[in-house]
């Protein structure tokens, strides 16, 4: 196939899922909060962001430097 060109099929596949949001449930029938998932990955970030301050500056938790 030629660059840039798509399988016939991939194409209409997704016109059919334009406009349709994908739904998950797990096994107990509870759905996914995307607002609490993207909050989730906010917090995970600033975790990972404050182990890196951490690493750097040698002080450990909200303390103000001295």
């Amino acid at each position: 196939m030629a660059a840039g060109r798509r399988c016939p099929r991939t194409r209409a596949a997704r016109r059919s899922d334009a406009g349709q949001a994908d739904s998950f449930t797990w096994p107990d029938a509870r759905t996914p909060n995307p607002r609490r998932i993207i909050v989730d990955m906010i917090e995970e970030c600033a975790r990972h962001a404050d182990l890196l301050r951490e690493a750097v500056d040698g002080l450990v938790g909200e303390d103000a430097p001295a």
